[in-house]
């Protein structure tokens, strides 16, 4: 169990060294379905050949899904394929530690680090696409009643669906990674990457982080009760963070306020979405001991005349304190 994974350095980030106050969800696009908290079986090559990091690893995901041969929506297959994944960086500056596989998202200008990279993923045959209803599957008499009540709309009730075709899981990005020290010990930390994410016609999926909703799900909007968005799907997603470290002595006592924004256009949805975080970082002791404050925005979905449309948006705030040794 590995994990050397590909897609972006948020999916091989070090989870106690953040900007903001939790990974996005997206940067694990199969979390939960066809791996194990980002960690998959199989092998993998990794090394540094100049300024160049790379990592790239042959994995046997985990089977989930269905084995049906239909289905109303884009879902997941069970399959027995391996799936091949990596991430190349170029390290400008300073080198990273790459004896592990996590890279830090807020190195406190600690080194002088500039790096750009792009990553992928790609498991064919893993994804179960949409099926139409075919409507010459209903009984003969009942479609002959039905339309001669006037009542043909209601055909499709009565229909079985097609044989959904199968498709590849291909996922990429590009991003970049800065973390500088500036004058009188501050420093600048900034993330930007653009991801693709292909999972079939029009795949979506929902998320809630630590979501503590005990709403009935049939009452819940479509993309799910308490903080649940539409966290992946098949489409495009950019993101934005920056984050500057005031000026002061060592590791102690230290403000670091920032802010990020995220871009999603999926298929499957007739609006794009923009969301926002902003926070500050109260670096008591540096990762070691700290407390985030951070206000999120979370894009909310209704259908308006068989649209989904991005028709408002909630807040949540989320105080977080991290002690580790």
């Amino acid at each position: 169990m590995n994990t050397w994974n590909g897609i972006s350095r948020y999916s091989n980030n070090k989870l106690l060294e953040f900007l903001v106050v939790d990974n996005p969800g997206f940067a694990y696009p199969v979390a939960g379905t066809f791996d194990r908290f980002g960690r998959q079986l199989g092998i993998y090559a990794k090394g540094v050949l100049g300024k160049l990091d790379y990592r790239i690893s042959v994995v046997k995901p985990f089977e989930y899904g269905i084995d049906s041969i239909s289905t109303p929506f884009t879902t997941e297959k069970i399959n027995e394929n391996f799936a091949v994944k990596g991430y190349f960086e170029w390290q400008f500056f300073d080198k990273e530690n790459t004896m592990f596989p996590y890279m830090t998202m807020n190195n406190l200008g600690r080194a002088k680090m500039l790096n750009i990279g792009a990553g992928f993923y790609y498991h064919p045959q893993s994804m179960l696409v949409e099926a139409k209803k075919d409507l010459s599957t209903v009984d003969p008499f009942l479609a002959a009643w039905l339309i001669s009540t006037g009542n043909e709309h209601l055909l499709p009730d009565f229909a079985d669906y097609y044989p959904s075709q199968i498709s590849d899981i291909f996922l990429a990005a590009v991003d970049i990674f800065l973390d500088m020290p500036t004058k009188n010990n501050g420093s600048i930390t900034s993330y930007l990457g653009y991801y693709y994410n292909f999972f079939g016609p029009d795949y979506l999926r929902s998320m809630g982080k630590m979501n503590v909703s005990k709403m009935n799900p049939a009452l819940a909007l479509p993309q799910g009760i308490g903080n649940s968005e539409w966290e992946v799907g098949t489409g495009h997603i950019i993101r934005g963070e920056f984050g500057y470290m005031l000026p002061g002595q060592g590791l102690k006592n230290r403000f670091q306020p920032y802010g990020a924004l995220t871009f999603k256009k999926f298929d499957a949805l007739d609006d794009a979405s923009l969301q926002f975080d902003a926070g500050i970082n109260w670096l008591m002791y540096g990762h070691n001991l700290k407390w985030t404050l951070q206000y999120s925005s979370r894009p909310i979905y209704t259908e308006v005349e068989n649209q989904n449309l991005w028709t408002s948006s909630k807040g949540q705030v989320i105080l977080q304190t991290q002690i580790y040794f």
